[in-house]
């Protein structure tokens, strides 16, 4: 894993942070900077939130969650998404 991602899966796992907040932030960044960058084609924001607080839920209730669960990610227009343009 690079540093970065290290250091968030950590502050995750301890309850530093939620998923939720990790993807509020990004969602923030994004809209901020998209209009002079554009970078993204489509924003499935509303959908991240609530990947996100599903994965939160389950980490709160002890579940076992995947080691990148929760982490924001970017993909690249060139991979399909089955329900997304």
């Amino acid at each position: 894993m690079l540093p970065i991602t290290r250091s968030l899966h950590q502050s995750l796992r301890s309850g530093e942070v939620t998923s939720t907040s990790l993807i509020e932030q990004c969602v923030s960044a994004i809209k901020a900077q998209e209009p002079q960058i554009h970078a993204f084609l489509n924003h499935e924001a509303d959908a991240a939130l609530q990947q996100a607080q599903q994965i939160d839920a389950k980490r709160q209730a002890g579940h076992p969650v995947g080691l990148l669960a929760g982490l924001p990610v970017g993909l690249k227009d060139n991979i399909c998404v089955q329900g997304v343009q």
